[in-house]
């Protein structure tokens, strides 16, 4: 996700399990050790940039890039990717142009 934001595409998590929901959390007492395969998957996932309005270029860029970081050999934790750092347009965000708090800022 940082990686992807130092390359000006911004990334949401979302679909948050319900059990880690407050309301579901603490009505059921919910504990999220109980549902390992959706803490799984929950914690492996993000949302990219993908939205009608979404130019063909910056898909393209977003293909490329997120393609470029995944194949890039991982030191420790943190992996760096070779390339030319571009700015998206302001609206090329996971939740699409029109998401609430969409301020034209990248978000990680």
């Amino acid at each position: 996700i940082e990686t992807l934001a130092q390359q000006g595409i911004g990334t949401s998590v979302h679909y948050k399990p319900l059990h880690r929901m407050s309301y579901y959390r603490e009505r059921y007492d919910l504990c999220a050790d109980d549902f390992p395969n959706a803490e799984q998957i929950w914690q492996g996932s993000l949302s990219l940039p993908v939205y009608p309005e979404l130019s063909d270029a910056d898909l393209d860029y977003v293909c490329r890039t997120l393609k470029r970081i995944l194949s890039a050999p991982r030191t420790g934790i943190r992996h760096t990717i070779k390339g030319q750092r571009r700015a998206l347009r302001p609206s090329v965000h996971a939740a699409g142009p029109n998401a609430a708090g969409n301020d034209g800022v990248t978000n990680a």
